[in-house]
């Protein structure tokens, strides 16, 4: 990808988009905390920070989601439309990532978006982020994806908790789309072929 941030644009418009970077977002994870006296089990939540993570939800649902969420709850025809979730991607800055890779080999691979698990995004300048700071360059390790309430995510971007920095443009966003689609859809073997014999 280009370093002079050619692959994305500000974040504009109202509503979520695949391939959009959003920092400061805390995650919130159930945690069993034991059985309380009445024998019923104690839940809590865990909040976890992560300072960047990139929407993989497909474009066209966030659109119809946020189509259907203009309208009065009445008014509504398509409520089937409607996300119950957002599917993200963890994202770290690369300077701090390319160290826990082992190997200089690997990370210049990584960095090449040549290792199926990991995707590379160059750094995004600051008159191409919506908050005017810029971006480091982020490695997304496509083997972490979580899931938050989309409600409970637009609510943290609403109050500032959460903020939506940059986004992909075409054909960035599908790219990365397509290098997850493969990620997981991978199918273990039970042996490697160049064993088989």
């Amino acid at each position: 990808m280009s370093d002079q941030g050619g692959a994305f644009c500000p974040c504009d418009g109202p509503r979520l988009f695949q391939g959009e970077i959003l920092s400061e977002l805390i995650e919130r994870r159930p945690r069993w905390r034991g059985k309380l006296p009445d024998g019923e089990d104690d839940m809590g939540f865990d909040g976890v920070h992560h300072p960047y993570a990139v929407v993989l939800t497909q474009d066209c649902d966030l659109e119809q989601d946020a189509r259907e969420r203009e309208l009065p709850p009445d008014q509504r025809k398509r409520p089937g439309a409607l996300l119950e979730h957002v599917l993200l991607v963890l994202a770290d800055a690369w300077d701090r990532q390319r160290s826990t890779l082992a190997g200089s080999d690997i990370a210049k691979q990584a960095r090449q978006n040549k290792i199926e698990r990991y995707q590379y995004l160059s750094a995004v300048p600051t008159d191409r982020d919506a908050l005017g700071q810029g971006v480091p360059a982020l490695l997304l390790d496509l083997k972490r994806v979580f899931t938050v309430p989309l409600g409970e995510l637009l609510g943290a971007i609403e109050r500032k908790e959460t903020f939506r920095r940059a986004r992909l443009i075409t054909p960035y966003a599908e790219h990365l789309a397509s290098r997850y689609g493969y990620f997981a859809m991978r199918v273990p073997l039970p042996v490697d072929h160049h064993n088989l014999g």
